[in-house]
């Protein structure tokens, strides 16, 4: 570091201060109580008095030692039970609504579940904590939700975020796969109990956002974040429109003449959506065109399918059974609906279903094929009948849906 002040005369007085950072990266140890510290400081001046001084211009160096010492912070808790956290900086891939994400705040909420649904889902659903502020996260608090002490998420994998959008994985040590947390529940437990996973030194992250994911389906958590929390502004929550990452429902449509079946629904927690297309009543799968948010109906006994743009807004038309692609005018939407044949897709939400038969499935959520063929959504994907047998011919989560 070095600085110059132009000139100085007698009358003026001068004096510096500095702040400085020590251990930025926080290598040094927590909870270190005296860090013994050497800084040399080597100052140089110059003297410029009038010409005739014979002073002028000559150099002084003085080499300065200052001694003290400083303290490492510890680890404190970051604010999911005391609130600093607020609830709208918590968010989730899904939830129950018994079970909403801000409910995953130790000992005070009831915990978070997610939505009950099939691979692939059920182990990459997350809870995801916008801590406001970068922090240094050095470990976790666990707790059961309140329904059962045995429901809580006992194996996990974490994620770290600078801004929400690129996410980071923990890795092992050796850096070749991703980190799985485990806690040890006792057999004869209470809701009330604690786990505390520390992370160590290769573990630990600096990041403003969190991702807790759930290794075993259906079991939900309430927990703390541990580390260092730097200053920062307090999140404005009227700038955050929702509190749970949105979800995409899967959705169906057969051609009641042809029986040809299209499918759309997300690859993963987060992914994108997949459309696909079968024609010998789910034997066999062909993904669709990948700039597909979704197809929202088809006209019944011709090639005409009607879907709609990753953006959600744009209409598209395809006329060869979903293989090209156009854009469709409002005008144009219009007269298709008017046709004979028009039919619109059906969704099949993200429940428990695993109670229901298929035929009462079918009732709900059900589509007639030509003949007696009939199609219902599942919890796993799509079940056709002929008359007889349900059969399962694809789930939901995959590119090409060929059974494996």
């Amino acid at each position: 570091m070095s600085f110059s002040i132009a000139e100085i005369d007698f009358r003026d007085n001068v004096s510096f201060s500095f702040n400085l950072i020590l251990d930025p990266a926080r290598q040094l140890p927590m909870g270190m109580d005296y860090v013994e510290t050497v800084l040399p400081v080597d100052m140089t001046t110059r003297g410029a008095q009038r010409p005739d001084r014979a002073d002028t211009g000559v150099m002084y160096t003085q080499l300065l030692v200052y001694e003290f010492g400083f303290s490492t912070e510890s680890p404190n808790v970051i604010g999911m039970e005391s609130g600093v956290i607020q609830n709208c900086q918590i968010t989730a891939s899904s939830y129950l609504d018994t079970n909403r994400p801000e409910e995953a705040r130790l000992n005070t909420g009831s915990g978070w579940k997610p939505l009950v649904r099939g691979a692939p889902f059920c182990t990459d659903e997350y809870l995801q904590i916008n801590i406001g502020t970068s922090a240094y996260i050095t470990g976790l608090q666990l707790q059961s939700t309140t329904n059962s002490y045995q429901d809580i998420v006992a194996s996990f994998k974490l994620q770290f975020s600078d801004d929400g959008v690129i996410w980071y994985d923990v890795m092992t040590h050796t850096g070749i796969s991703q980190m799985v947390f485990e806690v040890s529940v006792s057999g004869a437990g209470s809701v009330s109990d604690v786990y505390d996973v520390d992370l160590n030194e290769t573990e630990r992250f600096n990041a403003q956002y969190v991702r807790v994911i759930s290794g075993p389906c259906l079991l939900g958590l309430r927990l703390e974040l541990k580390g260092l929390k730097y200053t920062g502004p307090t999140v404005d929550c009227s700038t955050i429109s929702e509190t749970v990452t949105p979800v995409t429902e899967q959705s169906y449509v057969v051609d009641s003449a042809k029986g040809n079946i299209f499918v759309c629904g997300l690859e993963s927690v987060g992914g994108d959506v997949y459309c696909s297309f079968s024609d010998d009543n789910g034997a066999s799968w062909l993904e669709i065109d990948d700039n597909l948010s979704n197809i929202i109906a088809l006209v019944s006994n011709t090639s005409i399918v009607i879907g709609k743009a990753n953006d959600n807004v744009t209409l598209l038309v395809s006329e060869d059974d979903g293989f090209t692609w156009n854009a469709l005018t409002d005008e144009c939407f219009n007269e298709l609906q008017a046709m004979a044949g028009y039919t619109e897709f059906k969704t099949f939400p993200y429940e428990d279903t695993r109670g229901q038969s298929f035929n009462d499935m079918y009732a709900t959520y059900g589509m007639d094929g030509p003949g007696s063929m009939s199609l219902t959504g599942t919890i796993s994907g799509i079940a056709v009948t002929d008359g007889g047998t349900w059969i399962e011919t694809a789930w939901w989560g995959t590119d090409d849906w060929n059974l494996l």
